[in-house]
């Protein structure tokens, strides 16, 4: 025990010491690579982030943590996505995926389909660690407290928008930053929408994050502390009547086991809701549980439709709202009610079945469809939509039942897995009925991509792929 505190002194030492050597900024040790994202030119930049601040309680802290920030070469757009890294894997035992954190923000919102669609500008990214836990463990940076999280999202926000600092970041006069995004997903989306909903998000006019997407939240909220573990789960509360555009986006997976009480359910100009039917919270295009646990001995029946084109989609929504005032599109719904069962307990490293997890704990059912997949919601190609009851049109082609938790692995150390999602495939009777021929199949999909696209649930750069995928589809009685 004296050797790692000994070694977290050295630590907290050094950093605070570069900090000193580099006060004209709050960016220090830069270094710099040349990358592309997708097909844009990018700066490709690490550093380290540190700066002094007065808490609420009058006492004075200090903060050094690494920061990874993506600079476009080229045009910008003058808005920088702050990835608020997910690390939800520190709360858990090592698994075969180790301990590390994931960069949602990059993986899912391509540049070349994000970024000024297509356009020559590019969005500003920065990735910037807030958990204590993960800077005790890797032992690359310096957080006082749990809660000084939440100061250090605030002062990169501020730091960003003023070029004289940002230009330390960039080998060319930095791009001027005027709206942040705060991207989260899951673990991080959570937090996001605790900083929202606790009203933590700074005050009308100068607000820490101008737009906050809430990636597959729920209505579960996590805070931070200053306890041994960390950090706490909860019911979120409502947010203020006021407040930053805002996209709560949800898989079936979160209304199903991560509703809570119900918050973050009511849509209004600030708040716009998606609810994706069909989409899991860990989909196999994501993580491959069949690749990485198969080997173990497990089997799975994991959801196989990527989230991402209904990411985009909906984060295109929020830029558009944030940068342009451009009311966003309607929000959507699915329909869930309290199922008559006991609370899932899933457990993490506090090890207490009385604590929630990320994923709530309270199991909501979902209504079904003729398909047997859940009613409402956003649509993608893969689920049935009617476009009118009274004639009964029907675009999309589902080739199965396509769900959202896999209570197989309710419960215990199943939280992954559990959110995988299931599928069931139709059998080759029904789906002769359903599409007699391989053009059936395909005008149903082009139908529901038509649909998403001028709904603005979609983007047209991922519905093109779509389609183009759906031809690739061969079923065995049109041979």
């Amino acid at each position: 025990m004296k050797t790692i505190n000994l070694t977290k002194f050295v630590v907290r030492l050094c950093f605070l010491l570069t900090a000193n050597a580099f006060a004209a900024s709050p960016f220090s040790n830069v270094e710099m690579t040349e990358t592309l994202l997708v097909d844009k030119p990018y700066y490709q930049v690490t550093a380290n982030f540190s700066g002094t601040f007065i808490r609420n309680d009058g006492t004075h802290g200090a903060f050094a943590v690494p920061v990874t920030a993506l600079i476009p070469k080229g045009k910008c757009n003058n808005t920088a996505i702050i990835d608020v890294v997910n690390s939800v894997l520190f709360e858990f035992p090592e698994t075969p995926l180790g301990y590390t954190p994931l960069y949602f923000a990059k993986m899912f919102l391509g540049d070349d389909i994000i970024s000024g669609r297509n356009s020559d500008s590019g969005f500003t990214y920065y990735s910037v660690q807030w958990n204590k836990s993960v800077l005790d463990y890797e032992l690359n940076g310096d957080l006082e407290r749990a809660t000084d999280g939440y100061i250090v999202l605030r002062e990169l926000s501020k730091a960003v928008r003023q070029p004289k600092l940002a230009n330390r970041l960039s080998p060319k006069s930095a791009c001027k930053i005027k709206h942040t995004i705060g991207f989260g997903w899951s673990q991080s989306g959570k937090l996001l929408a605790d900083i929202l909903t606790s009203d933590l998000n700074g005050k009308e006019g100068t607000p820490i994050f101008d737009g906050l997407f809430l990636g597959v939240a729920g209505g579960i909220c996590r805070s931070l502390q200053d306890t041994p573990f960390p950090w706490v789960y909860h019911d979120c509360a409502e947010p203020p009547q006021q407040h930053v555009p805002t996209v709560a986006f949800n898989t079936q997976s979160e209304i199903e086991l991560s509703f809570g009480s119900g918050a973050l359910r009511t849509p209004s100009e600030f708040l716009s809701v998606y609810d994706y039917a069909g989409l899991a919270h860990i989909d196999a295009n994501f993580l491959p549980f069949d690749t990485i646990f198969g080997p173990f001995g497990f089997t799975f029946k994991q959801n196989p439709v990527s989230v991402v084109p209904a990411v985009r989609a909906s984060f295109w929504n929020l830029y558009l709202q944030v940068k342009f005032g451009l009311p966003p599109a309607k929000s959507q719904l699915m329909e869930s009610s309290l199922f008559g069962s006991d609370p899932v307990s899933f457990l993490d490293l506090r090890n207490d079945p009385n604590l929630m997890s990320w994923s709530g704990g309270d199991v909501y059912a979902i209504a079904e469809d003729g398909d047997g997949n859940a009613l409402g919601g956003i649509r993608l190609p893969h689920m049935t939509t009617t476009l009118n009851s009274s004639l009964l049109v029907n675009v999309g082609a589902p080739l199965g039942q396509y769900g959202g938790i896999d209570y197989t692995y309710a419960g215990g150390g199943g939280i992954f897995f559990a959110n995988g999602g299931t599928f069931e495939a139709f059998s080759s009777e029904e789906l002769a009925q359903r599409y007699p021929s391989k053009e059936d199949y395909l005008n149903k999909v082009r139908g529901a991509v038509i649909h998403l696209v001028l709904s603005r649930y979609l983007l047209i750069e991922d519905g093109v792929p779509i389609v183009e995928e759906a031809k690739l589809v061969e079923l065995p009685h049109w041979n």
